[in-house]
């Protein structure tokens, strides 16, 4: 037993020099080997080669790691969508009940995903170890004379051993603010830098990520990816040959720590803080585009706009309905909300209420933003001013301006306010 496990740690350091690693397949090595003992402890085989080893349990493989590469089967059929971008062959065994597959990838690639094939996979070992009939499994075609080895050493390297994982920071990053690279640099704690990954588009800090990007421009180089903003989500493409199946795509959309995005509309501009973005759609495209959603670097959603609701009597008509949304778009569109309270600061127009100033850190940047412009005489060319057609207001105001139809402007409301307050 003393040599198998010599002969075992021998064959691993040498494939996995790296501690991280090692542990990664180590873990999801002895997981699948438990599972597979637990339904059917005499169906279990492994070999050991001096490039890799296999987990075999009844007359299939299960896992296999070889020339630094992962093959592991899974319970789904090569089409399901939950494995979209990945690197996946169709797989046809025949005592196996149900479609089945295998992923293929590094290390890093399996890290990155595998959230979203762990489960998969212990699904496929239980239809391995388990006959048609519903029992488990008793024997196995393939060599265990490895097994003990193997399982000693992985055991005994997960008990000692834990990955080490760089903890992530909260960089004190506010949405809406203005910051340039070198900005981005002193918060983060790096030396500033003329070229290099942070001049990319996107690279990785830690277990962190940062992108930046272009909203309704091209960038220095050329290139146009049309990035937008549709209501608070971004719409994001990757560089210019990027796929699903690319390691640092699968990193970037499941990242260990979190993604901070930041946008600019001008070549030339200083970048604003969109938030901490997470992916809530990708698109399998060349390059690949993303949808991102934000929030705030302390896990607070940012939901400072309302959008203006219609009722029955302006929403007459499809134009009137189009015309609705037209406009709430560009109120809930961060640039044009940005341009708006940039110029007239986080204060409302109505009755001078700061949320900053009552709540401190809690209300920083909280306001509403109120479209100037009847609905009425917004038309099919129309194209919103952030400075001239929105103002910011407090959620009081906003709500009593829109207490009659048509809205009330905000002299009106200021007149209101004073005349309830004894000034005229």
């Amino acid at each position: 037993m003393v040599d198998d496990v010599l002969s075992a740690r021998d064959v691993i350091e040498s494939i996995l020099p790296d501690a991280n690693d090692r542990w990664t397949v180590l873990d999801r090595f002895i997981r699948s080997a438990h599972l597979a003992s637990s339904i059917a402890p005499s169906a279990l085989a492994a070999t050991l080669w001096q490039n890799g080893f296999r987990l075999n349990v009844g007359q299939v493989e299960t896992f296999t790691f070889i020339d630094g590469n992962f093959r592991i089967m899974l319970a789904a059929p090569s089409t399901d969508t939950r494995l979209a971008g990945l690197s996946i062959s169709r797989s046809t065994y025949a005592s196996i009940g149900g479609a089945h597959c295998a992923f293929t990838g590094g290390v890093a690639e399996y890290r990155a995903i595998k959230g979203r094939i762990d489960l998969l996979h212990d699904d496929y070992i239980r239809s391995a170890a388990t006959t048609m009939d519903g029992s488990p499994r008793q024997g196995t075609p393939h060599p265990v004379q490895d097994l003990p080895g193997l399982i000693a050493y992985a055991e005994n390297y997960i008990a000692s051993n834990a990955p080490h994982q760089e903890r992530p920071l909260v960089y004190p990053f506010h949405i809406g603010s203005d910051y340039t690279r070198n900005d981005v640099f002193a918060v983060v704690g790096i030396p500033e830098r003329s070229g290099g990954p942070w001049y990319t588009g996107y690279t990785s800090h830690g277990p962190d990520w940062f992108i930046f990007c272009n909203v309704g421009t091209s960038g220095r180089t050329g290139h146009d990816y049309d990035n937008h903003f549709t209501g608070d989500d971004l719409v994001w493409s990757a560089k210019t040959n990027t796929h699903l199946r690319q390691p640092v795509i699968q990193q970037l959309l499941n990242p260990t720590g979190r993604v901070y995005l930041f946008y600019r509309e001008g070549q030339r501009d200083p970048f604003t803080f969109a938030g901490s973005a997470r992916s809530v759609e990708v698109f399998d495209t060349t390059p690949v585009k993303v949808r991102w959603r934000f929030r705030a670097v302390d896990g607070r959603r940012q939901e400072h706009i309302l959008p203006e609701e219609l009722d029955d009597e302006d929403a007459a008509g499809l134009e009137g309905e189009r015309r609705s949304v037209f406009v709430n778009i560009y109120e809930r569109n961060p640039a044009a909300r940005r341009k708006c309270i940039s110029h007239w600061k986080s204060i409302c127009r109505v009755c001078e209420f700061d949320f900053e100033a009552v709540y401190g850190n809690l209300g920083e940047g909280f306001i509403h933003v109120h479209h100037l412009k009847p609905l009425g005489e917004v038309g099919e060319a129309y194209r919103l001013d952030p400075i001239e057609d929105l103002r910011p207001v407090c959620p009081n105001c906003h709500a009593m301006l829109h207490q009659q139809k048509p809205a009330l402007k905000i002299e009106e409301l200021k007149a209101i306010i004073r005349k309830r307050q004894g000034r005229q």
